[in-house]
């Protein structure tokens, strides 16, 4: 699965030729049916769309979307063994269409992960960018997954030079831009001996209301409660209910570098299971997996997913960043209505693992 995306984003690895350190200008990927231009106009139909504070990025890049818009972070230069945790907001632009069906993101490196998603413009008012309001701040500090309505683009665990989806043709998620604006909660890690400046640039790329014809949403489902012990091999398991309706469309798995493998089954009410998804250890590469054809959720009543991790530490692994783990599945589903997300919260009794918390959120959108 993941050598299929590879082959789908091969246009990226061209238009992101100079963040590798090439010399030649970069090309934008070639329209075809599974490119990332499939539904580019001809002519310019967004003009003043890419928003950006502070210095300009120094990154090589196509054209920004002629429908669509693009977001650009500050630089962040980071000293050897660096990580920090940031917030970034942007105001949205002012565009024409408002259904996302591809994303892209360019990077010159040291991006751990992003999590970018609309939210509401505080009471306050907008947020004072390129920094998060305090609402911002706070709400990615809760880890009840309020943050997952609304996700414009969540990228693979550092990865390299930088990675795209594009959906399934007449597929997209629609964008709420009235009284919303755009936040994202950045984990950046230096892992090398040298300083590093650190630049990221988001392409989102929007089609016109009658092509699409499959709205898609957002799942994920997380795990707060593991405790790995010292010196030892052992799984992180997170099984959440779901609704027995609906489809899976993409996929991608969060994990730290001592994670060896990630799994992913359905699990019917009797306790049978039928796996749909299946990746390696850590490595720098694109995780993202759109399918060929979407994994039906009929028939079955809870999804798991398992992360086989290597605690290689004097000291036992918990939910965190640093030389803590994650353990998360991500993705876009349809129909709104069968939209589940879930998580496993955090332990208040050492001896006790608690069970995952699933929220049909679906039930309750417009």
């Amino acid at each position: 699965m993941k050598l299929a995306f590879r082959a789908v984003a091969m246009g990226l690895a061209t238009a992101c030729a100079a963040c590798s350190g090439a010399d030649s200008d970069p090309t934008p990927a070639t329209p075809s049916d599974d490119s990332i231009g499939r539904y580019e106009p001809e002519t310019r139909i967004d003009f003043d769309n890419v928003v950006s504070y502070g210095d300009a990025p120094a990154l090589h890049l196509p054209d920004p979307p002629k429908s669509g818009f693009r977001l650009v972070v500050p630089p962040m230069d980071l000293e050897p063994g660096a990580e920090i945790e940031d917030c970034r907001a942007w105001a949205y632009p002012s565009i024409k269409h408002k259904n996302v069906y591809a994303a892209r993101i360019h990077t010159s490196g040291s991006l751990h992960h992003s999590n970018m998603y609309g939210a509401s413009i505080p009471a306050s008012g907008p947020s004072p960018y390129p920094l998060c309001s305090q609402a911002q701040i706070d709400a990615f500090s809760v880890p009840d997954l309020v943050n997952v309505i609304d996700v414009l683009f969540a990228n693979s665990t550092q990865i390299e030079d930088g990675e795209q989806i594009v959906f399934k043709p007449k597929m997209a998620f629609k964008l709420t831009t009235e009284g919303r604006e755009v936040a994202t909660n950045i984990h950046w890690l230096n892992p090398s001996s040298q300083p590093v400046r650190s630049e990221i640039v988001y392409d989102f790329y929007t089609m016109p209301d009658e092509l699409v014809e499959i709205e898609l949403v957002p799942l994920m489902f997380q795990n707060h409660g593991f405790e790995l012990p010292a010196r030892s091999q052992g799984k992180i398991t997170t099984t959440c209910d779901i609704g027995g309706t609906g489809h899976v469309a993409t996929v991608m798995p969060h994990t730290h570098k001592r994670a060896i493998a990630f799994e992913a089954e359905l699990v019917r009410p009797d306790g049978s299971t039928e796996p749909f998804f299946r990746d390696g250890g850590f490595d720098g590469e694109s995780e993202i997996t759109v399918f060929d054809q979407p994994v039906s959720l009929e028939g079955f009543s809870r999804i798991r997913h398992t992360c086989t991790v290597n605690n290689d530490l004097e000291r036992p692994i918990v939910w965190g960043v640093g030389e803590n783990e994650m353990c998360t599945l991500f993705g876009y589903m349809y129909p709104p209505e069968a939209q589940y997300i879930g998580g496993v919260p955090a332990r208040t009794d050492p001896a006790v693992q608690p069970d995952c918390i699933s929220i049909p959120i679906g039930r309750f959108r417009k």
